[in-house]
């Protein structure tokens, strides 16, 4: 019987199952916006919702917690200075779930996981990173 299972299990060991979770998360945060399938989507969408909760706080106390889960610091800054302060009129509902189409190996129905105020904003949280120009070398015929 399931009575109060609240967890998914998506058919991994323990440390498989928060390695993708937190991978998920990490990028949903980043890009603003992942397509997966529907039960990963639902796992995602439950544990968005605590997060973006202890990142609306912002206190050291609760980025200390946020970078336990996330482990990088630019993931934890992005989330805490720039994603929390648009949800200050929410208290829940971070996330929406819109279906997709089919993935092409298996046919698994796939779902855009996306946040809710970030939705008419394009692009990505990822912060540029400067393109290193190698310098031309002058060469001599001889």
């Amino acid at each position: 019987m399931r009575h109060r299972v609240a967890k998914r299990k998506l058919n991994r060991d323990t440390k498989h199952r928060e390695a993708l979770l937190k991978n998920l998360l990490r990028q949903l945060f980043l890009h603003g916006a992942i397509t997966t399938t529907q039960a990963k989507a639902k796992e995602l969408k439950r544990q968005v919702d605590s997060i973006v909760i202890k990142s609306k706080t912002n206190t050291v106390a609760s980025r200390r917690e946020l970078h336990k889960t996330f482990g990088k610091h630019d993931v934890v800054n992005t989330l805490v200075d720039a994603i929390a302060p648009t949800f200050t009129k929410r208290d829940s509902g971070f996330t929406t779930i819109e279906p997709v189409g089919i993935r092409r190996g298996d046919a698994t129905p796939l779902f855009k996981v996306s946040l809710m105020e970030q939705r008419e904003r394009l692009g990505t949280f990822k912060p540029e990173v400067p393109k290193k120009i190698a310098p031309v070398k002058k060469t001599v015929k001889k």
